[in-house]
């Protein structure tokens, strides 16, 4: 019978990091957020992953989920009272990501993308008083078998534990269905218009009150 295991990755090596890494590229590499700022090659989306990684093993948690002793899903995690982007050594890696990125894309993130991302007031205490879900990406051969299900029912038990909340951001429907299933709801929604063949796509602020909730207490 298949095992899945969910763990925090610390120190990891060289090679967990690539795999991760790999696990990113691959789940994004049709991402519409990351083809309108970087292009449509998944190469060109590498820098904007690793920098997740990085800034993850900075002072936030970056969560595996393995199948039979293999990654398969990556997520990337700023605990209560973290911010992913919050260090200067977490903004210095956002920056490099981002410097290879056109004055046109980067006028898009500005005037079209930012403004959703003050959404995030919604959320009592702002982003940084919940377990808030940066990047959940499955590889493609390892979708459909649980284990992004398996790392959202890990963050509501710790969100359980500290009496708080699960969020993310959804950039399509069928994830925001998944994540539905998974206890979480949406609490603001967004149209995103994208440049050229691309078209639009949604924002969902979603969360999970799991650690709130009566039953909890």
């Amino acid at each position: 019978m298949s095992e899945i295991q969910v763990w925090l990755l610390e120190n990891p090596t060289e090679h967990e990091i690539q795999r991760c890494l790999h696990v990113f590229t691959e789940a994004f590499k049709t991402e519409p957020i990351l083809n309108q700022t970087h292009g449509t090659n998944p190469n060109d989306h590498v820098p904007s992953h690793l920098s997740r990684i990085q800034a993850a093993l900075v002072d936030c948690q970056l969560w595996v989920v393995d199948l039979d002793g293999e990654i398969g899903c990556v997520g990337v995690v700023a605990p209560p009272g973290k911010d992913l982007w919050g260090s200067a050594e977490q903004k210095k890696l956002r920056d490099n990501a981002m410097s290879n990125v056109s004055p046109a894309a980067k006028r898009w993130l500005e005037t079209e993308l930012d403004p959703h991302r003050q959404s995030k007031s919604h959320l009592p205490g702002g982003a940084t008083a919940s377990y808030y879900l940066n990047a959940l990406g499955t590889h493609p051969s390892f979708q459909k078998k649980g284990l992004a299900s398996a790392l959202l029912r890990k963050l509501e038990e710790l969100a359980r534990r500290d009496r708080t909340r699960v969020a993310l951001v959804a950039h399509s429907d069928r994830a925001a269905k998944v994540y539905e299933k998974n206890g979480l709801r949406i609490i603001y929604h967004a149209v995103l218009q994208f440049g050229g063949d691309l078209g639009e796509g949604p924002y969902y602020l979603m969360v999970n009150d799991c650690g709130l909730s009566t039953e909890a207490t």
